[in-house]
């Protein structure tokens, strides 16, 4: 906070209080997801397969929700968030056409740790990747 604020309901921020929003309570919410701790990677392409009837935009994953806030909502929502998606698609594809990568013999995806709202794979433990054979041309190199 840049400066003390009082909310309405008498909560009093002091000033430089980080304040953040409950994002982890969505994504782990099983009256908001299905099996919300079984990880699925088609998870939110599924979502966006039921959401027949609505928009096409909506089922991008740049679309802020009051459920999702990832990016923010509303118009604080982050106006970088089409950018981003962008560069990760383009980082994904040139991995994707230029490594093959696997995790080491006997050794299946690690346990996920938890740090505060995030939640993500021990990584402290090892993956291999091995450059693909041939050479790759891109237009964006």
């Amino acid at each position: 906070m840049l400066k003390c604020f009082t909310l309405s309901d008498g909560t009093h921020l002091p000033q430089g209080a980080l304040v953040a929003a409950p994002m982890l309570m969505f994504s782990t919410d099983p009256d908001l997801l299905d099996d919300p701790e079984t990880f699925d990677g088609f998870r939110w392409y599924k979502k966006s397969l039921e959401a027949e009837g609505r928009a096409t935009h909506n089922a991008k994953w740049t679309t802020t929700s009051p459920r999702d806030l990832g990016f923010g909502h509303g118009k604080h929502a982050c106006p970088g968030r089409f950018f981003v998606a962008e560069e990760t698609k383009i980082l994904l594809a040139f991995i994707l056409l230029q490594y093959d990568f696997k995790y080491p013999e006997g050794q299946s995806r690690p346990a996920t740790l938890k740090h505060g709202e995030f939640f993500y794979p021990d990584t402290t433990k090892k993956l291999l990747f091995k450059k693909l054979p041939g050479t790759k041309k891109f237009s964006f190199l």
